[in-house]
């Protein structure tokens, strides 16, 4: 097995930089380039922090592209008498979840000092409020080298910079205040009845990029990979039907109430979102809706256009893989599915990992036809053996929607990928697309040359979505 050109230099890049962040699209390899660095730097205390879903994705993967290192790998996981005996136990590297960070596994971690820590998917720590963040950033100097992975570097906004280099080299952006002066637009808002100050822009983007640019390297599919296969998007537009339509306004007209008394609507802006699914997906939900006749059907085109979609998509053998945001309403489609006769496997955080494994080598092995999948499956997973993706419906947060692609389109994929959006026409769906292309420029903000204004969700903005 060979690197491809360009993972050469994100080795190279990786070796001379003890700051860094390898920013690749996803699917270009950045954990296999991670492995081939550590293996050039001869490094032997490393630490590997990742979601829990693929930590023993990096175990294979250093298993197969470096077996010197596997010999000398263990992954932390088990009750809290295991974990301690592995944390313990001599090894090269550790790898574990970020969850950790906020257990008691946190004292092994910090009483150690590491050659390299390495924090997959590192805008994880995008929020200084998160207690995961604040402790990562202690263990910032009790490492040599902090290399930080992710295929988008922005989630959401700017601002999120500034709490990744406060572990990456926080002399990069120095002090809040500094970073508050050169780069945030801020103003006093009324929240709730207390006046506070609020990010409302970005301004020296450009300024930004200078400043970050010797630390992060980043390339594009479109770039590196001239042997990819094409990718076509289909946005497939349906309607409310008169029920959804029904349930939708009892509950944008109780949102307006909750606005009107100055009370947040946040929550009834996401069971706006599901009702564009199906209203049968609240029928457990424990808010103020499951007082409601929900019906006992479908009551959605989207069932019907999916349908539609994998009648004239899953021919010659294609696969598959269908994203929800809501565990309630994949349950929903993989119950719609199985009585069309389909085979169908599932992904969600609330699997075991032997439960996880089990379903992903049922689907990749072609015993079944479909795997849906929560947001749990669009980190780390490869299921390139399939070429049709469905987004059965749309994330807010730009990261999840390029990370869901990521799965199908990448090294390995052979064929034309497909991938059909479905979005419920005059709904709070069809407007959210607005601002998940305002939110998807933010990355290029950082590259380029745009400034927008940021967008947040706040009752002012719900009230126009729905």
């Amino acid at each position: 097995m060979e690197l491809k050109d360009y993972q050469l230099k994100g080795v190279e890049f990786l070796t001379k930089n003890k700051s860094a962040i390898l920013a690749d699209d996803v699917g270009l390899g950045k954990t296999v380039q991670t492995i081939k660095a550590i293996e050039k730097l001869n490094l032997n205390k490393i630490l590997i922090i990742c979601p829990k879903s693929i930590k023993k994705q990096w175990r294979e993967e250093i298993k197969k592209w470096s077996p010197s290192l596997s010999s000398s790998t263990i992954v932390i996981e088990g009750d809290r008498k295991k974990r301690e005996m592995l944390w313990q136990t001599p090894s090269k590297i550790k790898i574990m979840n970020y969850e950790l960070l906020r257990m008691e596994d946190f004292k092994f971690i910090y009483k150690d000092w590491w050659d390299l820590i390495v924090c997959d998917e590192i805008t994880r720590i995008k929020n200084f409020r998160a207690k995961t963040t604040r402790l990562l950033w202690k263990l910032r100097d009790r490492a040599k080298y902090r290399w930080g992975l992710t295929g988008t570097p922005i989630e959401n906004y700017p601002v999120e910079l500034y709490n990744i280099f406060r572990f990456i080299n926080p002399f990069v952006f120095g002090k809040w205040e500094n970073f508050k002066f050169y780069f945030l637009i801020t103003e006093m808002k009324n929240f709730y009845g207390k006046m506070v100050e609020k990010i409302v822009g970005y301004k020296n983007l450009e300024l930004l990029k200078f400043k970050i640019a010797p630390y992060v390297l980043r390339r594009r599919r479109s770039e590196v990979l001239n042997d990819l296969p094409p990718i076509v998007v289909e946005e497939r537009y349906v309607d409310l039907t008169p029920f959804q339509n029904k349930i939708y306004n009892i509950i944008k007209f109780h949102a307006e109430e909750l606005i009107n008394k100055e009370m947040s609507a946040l929550g009834d802006f996401n069971l706006a979102r599901i009702v564009c699914d199906t209203p049968l997906a609240l029928k457990s939900s424990p808010t103020w809706v499951s007082s409601l006749d929900l019906g006992n059907d479908y009551n959605s085109e989207k069932f019907e256009e999916l349908k539609f979609i994998l009648e004239e998509s899953l021919v010659n053998n294609n696969q598959a893989v269908i994203f929800t945001e809501w565990y309630e309403v994949l349950v929903l489609i993989k119950k719609f599915l199985e009585e069309l006769g389909y085979k169908v496997s599932v992904f969600h955080g609330g699997l075991s990992e032997e439960e996880r494994k089990r379903e992903e080598e049922k689907f990749l092995n072609k015993q079944t036809q479909i795997i849906i999948s929560t947001q749990a499956g669009g980190w780390g997973m490869n299921w390139q053996n399939a070429n049709i993706l469905i987004n059965f419906d749309t994330p807010l947060n730009p990261a999840k929607l390029y990370q869901r692609i990521g799965r199908v389109y990448r090294m390995g994929q052979q064929n034309k990928v497909v991938v059909f959006d479905l979005i419920t026409k005059d709904s709070v769906e069809e407007r959210v697309r607005e601002i998940l292309n305002i939110k998807l420029n933010y990355i290029e903000e950082v590259f380029g040359n745009k400034e927008e204004k940021r967008i947040e969700i706040d009752n002012s903005l719900i009230r126009r979505l729905l």
